[in-house]
Order: C-alpha cells, then structure tokens, then sequence
C-alpha cells in the first residue's frame, strides 16, 4: 500500500533543467569551450564528480569543470529566481491532491539542500513537504539508492511503501535500487528501453499521475 511519495525536484516538479543548461552552455561560452546537448543530457541526474569525466572526453582533459561548474551555478541562482513559471504544469495540482489524502512527501534532489529548499521557496512547493533531501546530505549519490533511502527514514516510511516520481535515468536507478515502485515522467528526452523497463509507469506530464495514484492508494 502507498504510504508516501519521494519526487525528483529539477525536472520533475520544476522547470530548471532548461534553465541548468543555458547556464552551462553560457558558463562554457565564457571559458571558451562549446558544451553540446548531448553532453548535457548524459550528465542530467548525475553527481557532480559523475559528471567530471564526461566533460573532460568531451571538451578535453585541460577542460576547467571546476571554475566552469561555479560559473553555471552562479548563473542559474541568478536567473532561476528571475523565473515566472518555476512550477512544472500540474505540480501544485498533483501535490494537493496528495495532502488532501494526507499523503506524506519529500524530495530527494541532487542539488544541494539550501539551494534545493530556496527554489522550492521560490516556486511555492516547499510547505508541501515533510522531508527535503538534498544532495549534499547523501554520501552515495543518484543511481545509488541513498538519497530516497533517506527521504524515506525522515518520513518513517519503508521504502516499499514509498513511489517515487522521477524525470531521469540515474533517478530512476535510484529509486529502484532503493526498492520503491518509481514513475518516470521524462523532461527533456525520452527514456531508453531500459529506464523505461525499471518504471511502473512513464507518464507524459504530471497531470496524469492522480488517476495512477488512486489506483495505488
């Protein structure tokens, strides 16, 4: 029976992929370097010591990821705030439709806790929350089931009474791995057989997901 559900905060609740990216895309610009889509989109929900050697294939072994990292987050804290439409459609929608059944949730976000908190603050999701997992509080990081195995300790809820709601691979791993029924609601790609094979269900948009959970609840 489901007892509380963990979602994926960029990409899945929050329209930041595509602002992430600009901002690599921008950050390398500056440093002299040309960051492809598909570099971006094997990088999507992955550490940032993950993401180190799938840059230096493909920029070069001298490519700065350090300097280049601090320059995409400096400006994405900058325009994200500047954001109007934060809110991927049907996330507040989906979100009330679990309190008013008083489902417990969390988030489990591969960005850091503060950051994590103050976009959700940003976007007015946060007092949905129970638990706000970031991922500086995980020592193994997505596809490691770590970071929902925590989300689901804060809640006092075992792990296979949690689903999780995700948008990426390494999520989707995640969330498997940690014994949970997982939902893939791809962002900006679509899934390969494999991600898609570890879902119990992939979802075109957020708005498809309460006829699911009536059907779990």
């Amino acid at each position: 029976m489901l007892e509380a559900v963990i979602f994926d905060v960029d990409g899945t609740l929050l329209d930041t992929e595509r602002i992430y990216m600009r901002a690599w895309k921008e950050a390398g610009r500056l440093a002299g370097y040309e960051i492809s889509d598909e570099v971006l989109q094997k990088t999507r929900g992955l550490s940032v010591q993950a993401e180190i050697p799938i840059f230096q294939r493909a920029c070069g072994a001298d490519f700065p990821f350090d300097a280049v990292h601090r320059e995409r987050s400096r400006l994405a804290e900058v325009w994200i705030p500047n954001e109007r439409n934060l809110q991927k459609p049907g996330a507040a929608e989906v979100l009330t439709f679990l309190r008013e059944r008083h489902i417990p949730m969390a988030v489990a976000s591969a960005t850091g806790l503060e950051k994590t908190k103050a976009h959700l603050d940003c976007a007015g999701l946060l007092p949905f929350f129970s638990a706000v997992v970031g991922g500086d509080m995980a020592v193994r990081k997505k596809p490691d089931p770590e970071p929902f195995l925590l989300a689901a300790s804060l809640l006092g809820v075992k792990p296979a009474h949690c689903l999780v709601v995700e948008d990426s691979a390494p999520g989707v791993l995640s969330g498997h791995a940690a014994g949970m029924q997982v939902v893939l609601i791809p962002d900006l790609a679509p899934p390969d057989a494999e991600t898609a094979s570890l879902a119990m269900a992939v979802l075109d948009r957020l708005g498809q997901l309460p006829p699911l959970l009536e059907t779990l609840l």
